[in-house]
């Protein structure tokens, strides 16, 4: 019998935006990391490691505006917000700057697509929040700090590329 690509995950030692490790979806992710995701959310805490999360963004959605440019090192989350007025929206998404920047939320990031009718989330690196970018653009700019992240003992690992 074949191995899914979460049987395979589970007995490396780390994952690697360089081997295109993908999952089926979310909760496969969290089962990894031991942590608890609702069907609603777009991310979910690592338990046991400090702000440390699992983060699933994607582009299309309703409430957010997500993109990654085509090298995959920066993704702007942008959060729409239908009823606010442009000024308003601006506004908020400066508060949810500041929110993350106290947290200093390192990502675990795993980009959800859809491709050939098949949806799957791929791992894309470890993301932390870009202050100076994000203040810029008025809008959450992160910028990948390793294409890496350790599971022998839940810990990051260094950036090797």
């Amino acid at each position: 019998m074949a191995k899914t690509n979460l049987d395979v995950i589970l007995y490396k030692e780390h994952l690697s935006v360089f081997e295109g490790d993908c999952l089926k979806d979310k909760n496969e992710a969290c089962s990894i990391f031991h942590a608890k995701i609702s069907q609603r959310q777009g991310g979910a805490k690592v338990p046991y490691l400090r702000n440390v999360i699992l983060w699933f963004p994607k582009e299309e959605d309703n409430d957010w505006d997500n993109s990654m440019d085509n090298e995959g090192i920066t993704i702007v989350e942008r959060q729409v917000f239908a009823n606010s007025t442009v000024k308003e929206s601006v506004e908020k998404n400066i508060r949810r700057i500041d929110d993350i920047l106290k947290e200093k939320e390192v990502r675990i990031t795993f980009w959800r697509e859809k491709k050939d009718d098949f949806k799957r989330c791929r791992f894309v690196g470890v993301f932390r929040l870009d202050e100076v970018e994000s203040r810029k653009q008025k809008c959450c700019v992160y910028k990948r700090m390793s294409y890496f992240a350790d599971l022998r003992n839940l810990f990051l690992l260094e950036d090797k590329g």
